[in-house]
C-alpha cells in the first residue's frame, strides 16, 4: 500500500464580549481591534474551514518479484513501476528483474 504526504490544517475562531469605554462606536471599534489579541473567550471549531492538500505519493514498499519484496521502502520517485504488477521496485529489485 502507497503512502501519500498531506499538509493540514483546521480553522478555529474564538468569540467572546469585552466592555469598552470610548467617545463614540468608531473609537470603541478601533479600541477592540486594537486589544482583539489579547482578548479570551469561548473557542469554536469550524469544520468548514479545513484544508487538505496532497503533497504526493512519497513513501512506498518495494513490491519484489511476485509482489513478495524485500523490506525497502523509500520515495517512489527513485524506484521503477514494476512491469507486471501494481506496485513499484527498489533500485536492487529492479536490477534483478531486467
Amino acid at each position: 500500500m502507497a503512502k501519500y504526504e498531506v499538509q493540514w490544517s483546521k480553522r478555529y475562531y474564538a468569540s467572546g464580549r469585552a466592555v469598552i469605554e470610548a467617545e463614540s462606536k468608531e473609537k470603541a471599534k478601533e479600541i477592540a481591534e486594537e486589544r482583539i489579541g489579547d482578548y479570551e473567550g469561548s473557542m469554536q471549531y469550524d469544520a468548514d474551514g479545513d484544508d487538505i492538500y496532497i503533497l504526493g505519493e512519497k513513501l512506498t514498499k518495494c513490491c519484489g518479484e511476485l509482489g513478495m519484496g524485500c523490506g525497502y521502502e523509500g520515495n517512489v520517485e527513485d524506484m521503477t513501476k514494476h512491469p507486471k504488477y501494481d506496485g513499484y521496485l527498489c533500485p536492487k529489485c529492479t536490477k534483478e528483474t531486467s
